[in-house]
């Protein structure tokens, strides 16, 4: 099983750096191997809203940047690891432009999915998706965001599996790993 972990932090911390060591430890000995993408060092566009993704080269942004490598990769990966610090119960916008990049990853006609009306999709599988939030402090409304913010993309991205965890700038490493590696197994991700 491969990983790609999309990592939207916004500057070189020690608390990011250590919650994303704990992150690979954990994907590594469930014996998932990862990639990690450093959003803020790549150049990324925005998301022009052309649409041209879904009629003139399907599947395929005709902005030719790193964005475009990054969405082949996501769909290529058993699962997506959102890594990102929480900003108004959101993604960072290193994440939210890459995500926003990659709407090509579904088809441009609607069906049902869950009970309510999203893209059809534009391939056979899709990859599993964990959010991981980096919080400062105990916020629960911001959490709690975070995870419908996970799941609502997962509806999007016809992910057969989701979970998502906080981490808060007060846990320890072992904290950091427990709360990692209990929300992967109740997923079901092992390689």
């Amino acid at each position: 099983m491969n990983a790609l972990i999309l990592d939207g932090t916004i500057e070189n911390t020690v608390f990011g750096d250590r919650s994303l060591e704990a992150l690979q430890e954990v994907l590594d000995k469930q014996s998932i191997s990862s990639e990690t993408v450093v959003l803020r060092e790549q150049t990324i566009a925005y998301c022009r809203g052309c649409f041209d993704c879904w009629v003139k080269t399907p599947g395929i942004c005709v902005i030719n940047d790193e964005a475009r490598n990054n969405t082949r990769k996501m769909i290529q990966s058993d699962l997506i690891v959102y890594f990102t610090p929480i900003v108004f119960g959101g993604y960072s916008h290193f994440l939210k432009a890459q995500l926003d990049r990659s709407i090509c990853l579904v088809h441009p006609k609607f069906g049902k999915f869950h009970g309510e009306i999203h893209h059809r999709k534009r391939y056979e599988t899709y990859p599993a998706m964990f959010g991981v939030g980096l919080l400062s402090d105990n916020d629960p409304e911001q959490a709690d965001l975070f995870r419908e913010h996970i799941y609502r993309n997962s509806l999007n991205l016809h992910s057969p599996s989701i979970a998502s965890v906080t981490l808060q700038s007060n846990f320890d490493y072992q904290k950091m790993i427990q709360t990692i590696g209990e929300a992967l197994v109740d997923m079901e991700v092992s390689a």
